[in-house]
């Protein structure tokens, strides 16, 4: 297949949701990277979807997932989520886009695990194996946190502020999952042979992101940009007594969102 498509699994092997084929080439590593735009800590920055589903304001988090955070901060000021699709939305659980890729991005090395769960609202990078996530991501419709986080490649770059989960219930789902993993939605070897157009006229209720750019990357030359009360929204961490658990909430504890204990 294309290296834009996402890889078949195995005959009888459960299909991924993370799934994003391509070759090794990877970016250089944090440290060579400038501190004034993608500083260390507990930092957070803003990028905002315009979708047909409405506003999806996504926290993002350089702290969980370095290389991952500036990737995808790149695409969106780069224009190169503008105008795609959730080509592969499937109900309570997932809504992924990147699909057509605008340009061959290098594939990114694995961030470190951090432990951060996949709940209702998490964004991450689909990918196919180590070292192999490019510009195909996903957002967590639903708890998902039983199906990832095991792969070293599985790790949130950020999360859906709390005032915008509810756009998430709008994104269609009528189509469900790709034809790779069985479902009636489209087929990723037509997204990449002929583009959007298949799309459009094959699955014509897709959800679209119009635009999505960030609100606050780059920060101004010489300063950091400072954690926003959003991130209150996205993950607040209790630090213990030494030896036990780290509390951590994400997102606003719902049904499907529950507190979870993470072992030390």
């Amino acid at each position: 297949l294309d290296e834009w498509v996402e890889e078949v699994p195995d005959a009888g092997a459960p299909c991924s949701g993370l799934d994003n084929g391509g070759i090794s080439e990877v970016l250089p590593s944090t440290e060579e990277w400038d501190s004034e735009i993608m500083p260390d800590g507990p930092v957070a920055y803003t990028v905002r979807l315009d979708t047909t589903a409405g506003v999806i304001d996504i926290i993002v988090r350089p702290d969980w997932a370095p290389h991952g955070a500036r990737r995808f901060l790149e695409l969106a000021a780069a224009g190169d989520l503008d105008g795609l699709s959730f080509y592969r939305s499937v109900k309570g659980c997932l809504a992924q886009f990147g699909l057509p890729a605008k340009r061959s991005w290098p594939a990114l090395p694995d961030d470190p695990p951090t432990g951060v769960p996949f709940l209702l609202g998490a964004v991450c990078f689909a990918a196919a194996g180590a070292n192999s996530r490019k510009s195909t991501l996903f957002i967590c419709i639903g708890d998902m946190s039983h199906c990832f986080g095991q792969s070293p490649w599985e790790t949130p770059i950020g999360a859906v502020a709390e005032s915008s989960l509810d756009a998430l219930d709008c994104i269609e789902t009528i189509y469900g999952d790709i034809a790779e993993c069985g479902g009636a939605g489209p087929d990723t070897g037509q997204i990449s042979a002929q583009g959007d157009a298949y799309l459009r006229a094959h699955f014509p209720l897709l959800t679209y992101i119009t635009s999505a750019r960030p609100l606050d990357w780059p920060p101004s030359a010489g300063t950091n940009a400072q954690v926003t009360s959003e991130v209150a929204e996205v993950v607040s961490v209790i630090p213990p007594p030494l030896g036990n658990d780290v509390q951590v909430d994400v997102l606003a504890p719902t049904p499907s969102a529950p507190t979870v204990l993470l072992g030390s």
